[in-house]
């Protein structure tokens, strides 16, 4: 079955060793919600999903426009006992997300993401933003990037 948009995205993510080494938590890269297992880990994880498109297709033409939205949650590092021992996640979110950028910001289009998913091209929708915590945790940190894509 071919990829979607989405699998395609985290096969990428999934096959950069920068940005494989840089998410600790298991999975590294998902499509599901995080909440329950980064907060308190220590550990940072990347959810891939959906972001609103970012511009309407024209009625003549095949062309999608959709975005990919990246997420990392980061949880500052800890101790074996879970106390935060470096006040880093958001240095390690932002580290993540300029991985990914590197990955999915294509500066030269047409190019097969994961299996067989054609983009012709992807670039930052804006810079990496902080967006608030879905917990009560004060240490954890949540970054987001989009990707404006253009696939046939």
């Amino acid at each position: 079955m071919p990829d979607t948009l989405l699998d395609a995205a985290v096969k990428e993510l999934a096959a950069d060793a920068t940005v494989a080494a840089l998410c600790t938590a298991t999975p590294k890269i998902t499509q599901d919600n995080p909440y329950n297992t980064i907060e308190g880990t220590g550990k940072l994880q990347l959810v891939v999903s959906n972001g609103p498109p970012w511009t309407s297709p024209t009625p003549r033409t095949t062309k999608h426009y959709p975005a990919v939205r990246v997420e990392a949650y980061s949880d500052p590092t800890r101790d074996s006992d879970g106390n935060v021992i470096a006040n880093d996640a958001n240095a390690k979110a932002r580290a993540v997300l300029a991985a990914v950028t590197d990955v999915l910001n294509l500066v030269v289009g047409g190019v097969t993401w994961g299996d067989d998913f054609f983009v012709v091209s992807s670039h930052t929708r804006a810079e990496p933003m902080q967006v608030p915590r879905p917990v009560n945790d004060d240490s954890m940190r949540v970054w987001r990037v989009e990707f404006c894509v253009i696939h046939p």
